[in-house]
């Protein structure tokens, strides 16, 4: 059975501090990463939750969370 997780991938951030939200699916020890294409500052994710906080469109993109689930 595959695992899924969301997570905010701060290794290469944009000049104006935002990363790339991604999915990384792990099955029988081999990870793969897809991006979202939705962008996020550190605080604008909760990694706990994995949901989007304080951001204006917050509620959208957690439908699109969800959806991905």
């Amino acid at each position: 059975m595959a695992n899924t997780r969301f997570f905010l991938d701060t290794r290469k951030k944009a000049k104006n501090g935002q990363s790339v939200l991604k999915i990384a699916l792990a099955h029988q020890k081999k990870t793969a990463f897809i991006s979202l294409d939705v962008k996020l500052t550190s605080n604008q994710w909760d990694p706990k939750k994995s949901q989007i906080i304080k951001h204006p469109d917050k509620n959208r993109l957690n439908l699109l969370i969800k959806e991905k689930m």
